[in-house]
């Protein structure tokens, strides 16, 4: 069996086992790091056209505009794990959401209650429901937020280091 059999068969075995919920591939850390590497690697040299067409913009950029540009590069990962995710970040979003710097997490999303945010606590606890099955990868994508922010900061002071 040649090279590209080869990916062709285990990316095949992967994708099925992580629909899966019993499924020891989908349970396996090295196996679920790996993916998500090679699949990080795959999308940073893959050419534009080759991306997820979606496209999601802030809604509640007029309210918050001092944490718009983080949202958007969220919603851009969010589509590679998921448009669905995506989807979620987005209406979560629009409906007065923002990003507040953590030491933990990168950042952490706040509710805005109240003016042109959610009416109460409680409907902000009810928008973001769906997202938790993607807890792994909200955390992993604010994380990965904060280190982009923190290499932009730098560039922009011009000590960018490779």
């Amino acid at each position: 069996m040649d090279l590209q059999q080869r990916a062709r068969s285990a990316f095949a075995i992967v994708l099925e086992a992580m629909t899966r919920r019993q499924s020891r591939l989908r349970a396996d850390r090295d196996i679920r790091t790996l993916t998500i590497k090679l699949i990080e690697k795959v999308e940073a040299v893959a050419e534009p056209e080759d991306w997820p067409v979606s496209e999601y913009t802030d809604d509640f950029r007029q309210y918050h505009p001092g944490d718009s540009a983080i949202w958007e590069r969220f919603f851009f990962h969010a589509m590679f794990v998921s448009t669905d995710l995506a989807d979620c970040l987005c209406f979560l979003r629009a409906g007065g959401a923002i990003l507040i710097p953590d030491a933990a997490y990168g950042y952490i999303i706040r509710p805005v209650i109240g003016g042109h945010g959610y009416r109460s606590q409680s409907e902000y606890d009810r928008m973001k429901q769906p997202l938790r099955k993607w807890q792994a990868d909200i955390i992993r994508i604010l994380r990965l937020l904060h280190y982009e922010q923190r290499r932009y900061a730098r560039y922009e002071e011009g000590r960018l280091e490779l």
